[in-house]
């Protein structure tokens, strides 16, 4: 097993009769390539939620064809179904933020 210490400048082999200029980063600071890869996670995150929600109301305009129903109350039904995904969706994306922070 390794252990990592990190020396000094004057205690380094390497850099002796250097001096060693390094610069912390505060870590609530960001970097604008972080931002942008939070923007395509949550992009992407939406675009899921959005394709499950239509394969609910899909399913949901099927089933009700299927049963028998018109086509005004099947899409009815799809549309409720796309609603109720998309919020339940939501929700759970709320508890989750919620619990994370």
């Amino acid at each position: 097993m390794f252990i990592f210490v990190r020396l000094a400048p004057d205690e380094h082999p390497n850099l002796q009769g250097r001096s060693r200029q390094t610069s912390w980063r505060d870590p609530d600071e960001r970097s604008p390539a972080m931002h942008v890869s939070i923007a395509v996670v949550v992009l992407l995150g939406l675009a899921v939620a959005v394709i499950v929600g239509l394969l609910a109301a899909y399913a949901a305009a099927r089933l009700a064809r299927a049963d028998g129903a018109s086509y005004p109350a099947a899409l009815t039904r799809a549309a409720v179904a796309f609603a109720s995904t998309l919020t339940l969706l939501a929700i759970l994306t709320t508890a989750l933020a919620s619990l994370l922070a």
